[in-house]
């Protein structure tokens, strides 16, 4: 089988279900593990990545607005692939090329080319996308032993927990402000957290300084989506120059902490185990020690 991945998620998927050599063609955000990094890019985007939190949300809004997609599929590259199966998403427009601009651009010049589309909004979502992914290739007894360890790490974290719930906020964009939602409260939950400004199964919502005054969270998890830790840090002006933010007692405290935004939190695949333990060393680092910090995450003074 070639399979060519649209959706960062889904090469995990494939990798991890042990398809990494039938992947002939991937995403321009598929970069993890690294080894898929040397196949062919099938998309690219017209948005700066490299630009500052503010400016890409206007390049995003501007984009839409015009009627335009913000990803783009090179049509070529995937029909000299010649691939039996496409992996995409029909989540949001903003993750991932989706279903159905896959369709809008490929049209019917692909053949008879199946297409899987995924749609995790939750925990529960992303166990059905891995088990749908499983059963088409055949290995649905594998994709289910995949689920249960990954059941079994997310299981050992909530028994974990012996201190005190804190009061957590999770940010997905900087400027502007947006809490994290779909399955990122369920992590921070099971990690001993409660989430704040994010609700489960639902996307990032704008938010202003005033709910995050009144939230007053103990804790700040800092996760910009597609950033790594290093963009995270580039990007922290617009909140430190901001009175509000100097005044909030987690701040104060020093409970603020950055999450590698690109492969972690954000990447609803096999991750999303390790996104828990990361949550888990942060939120109760006296219980949990997975040796994440320094790679994945960081406190903000460092």
């Amino acid at each position: 089988m070639r399979i060519v991945s649209l959706l960062p998620a889904a090469t995990e998927m494939l990798v991890a279900l042990g398809f990494e050599s039938q992947i002939v063609g991937r995403s321009h955000e598929c970069d993890s593990p690294e080894s898929v990094q040397s196949i062919p890019i099938c998309t690219r985007t017209p948005i700066d990545t490299r630009a500052t939190s503010r400016e890409i949300d206007q390049q995003v809004k501007n984009t839409l607005q015009a009627g335009l997609s913000l990803y783009e599929l090179d049509l070529a590259q995937v029909q000299a692939l010649q691939p039996d199966l496409i992996v995409t998403q029909n989540q949001s427009e903003l993750c991932a090329i989706s279903f159905a601009e896959l369709e809008k651009q490929a049209a019917n010049q692909l053949g008879a080319v199946k297409i899987l589309s995924l749609s995790a909004q939750d925990v529960g979502g992303v166990w059905d996308d891995l088990r749908q992914v499983a059963q088409y290739l055949g290995v649905l007894d594998l994709g289910d032993r995949l689920i249960f360890r990954l059941q079994q790490r997310l299981a050992k974290i909530a028994g974990g927990v012996h201190a005190t719930q804190r009061r957590v906020l999770c940010l997905e964009w900087l400027d502007p402000l947006m809490g994290m939602g779909n399955w990122v409260p369920e992590l921070v939950e099971m990690a001993g957290g409660i989430p704040l400004l994010g609700q489960v199964g639902e996307h990032a919502e704008q938010i202003n300084w005033e709910q995050i005054e009144a939230a007053d969270p103990e804790l700040i998890i800092l996760s910009p989506c597609g950033f790594s830790l290093a963009q995270t840090q580039a990007s922290l002006a617009a909140l430190q120059s901001q009175p509000q933010w100097q005044a909030l007692a987690a701040v104060q405290n020093k409970q603020v902490y950055l999450v590698d935004g690109k492969q972690y939190l954000n990447r609803p695949g096999p991750g999303l185990a390790d996104s828990a333990e990361i949550l888990a060393e942060i939120i109760h680092p006296a219980d949990f020690d997975y040796g994440y910090r320094g790679q994945a995450w960081l406190p903000l003074e460092a």
